[in-house]
């Protein structure tokens, strides 16, 4: 990917749904969600909630999917006490959806999977974590994150949570992702956040808004 094409194309779909919704500017940055009514809440209070940082979890609808994810949503809430939500994959989902989901995201954390193009909306600066079930690690989005300047992180599991794909221990990554037999059948894996997992997540998201706030 050209930066300058990136992020004129960035740009150009601001634009145009800034057009789609009728006020003809960009929703950079706009704190209004579809997803969520404020109704009753005092001007201090939406102005609060417009501020809170946000976190997002995407959710795949079928396979590579995190387990006890609502429960994983808590913990970060609880941590951060920041905006925490989680989004499910729809395959028959608006693509404006997807573009208010990362773009008003300050941290993004999936497991892999089509979904992670949607980094190409992500504001600056803003950190994109990419789970990869066992003996499974392709960055795909990483020169992307790099050209619009996302922070970006990437971790492999590191044991299987099937009993199925228990047998991969006996094998490198290398090795399984040399072999497209052995790449599908890891790639289908559901994920787990582990404890030390969600404790490096959690303190480079607090390490990179210390940097922003410097």
């Amino acid at each position: 990917y050209a930066g300058d094409r990136d992020h004129s194309f960035r740009g150009a779909f601001d634009k145009a749904l800034g057009e789609r919704e009728g006020g003809g500017v960009s929703l950079r940055g706009s704190s209004s969600s579809p997803n969520r009514t404020l109704l009753g809440d005092s001007t201090d209070e939406r102005d609060q909630a417009r501020h809170r940082q946000k976190l997002l979890i995407i959710q795949r609808d079928s396979d590579r999917q995190f387990i006890g994810v609502y429960g994983l949503m808590e913990k970060f809430k609880r941590a951060l006490e920041w905006d925490t939500r989680i989004s499910v994959h729809d395959e028959d989902g608006h693509p404006c959806t997807v573009y208010h989901d990362f773009n008003r995201a300050d941290v993004v954390i999936m497991a892999h999977g089509f979904s992670g193009s949607g980094v190409l909306f992500m504001r600056e600066n803003t950190q994109f974590f990419e789970i990869f079930p066992f003996r499974y690690f392709k960055p795909t989005y990483q020169l992307l994150s790099q050209e619009m300047n996302v922070d970006s992180t990437y971790y492999e599991e590191s044991k299987a949570t099937s009993l199925s794909r228990m047998p991969l221990a006996l094998i490198s990554t290398d090795t399984c992702m040399s072999s497209p037999w052995c790449r599908s059948f890891a790639r289908g894996d559901d994920v787990i956040l582990c404890r030390a997992m969600f404790d490096q997540i959690l303190t480079q998201v607090r390490k990179h808004g210390r940097q922003l706030q410097r």
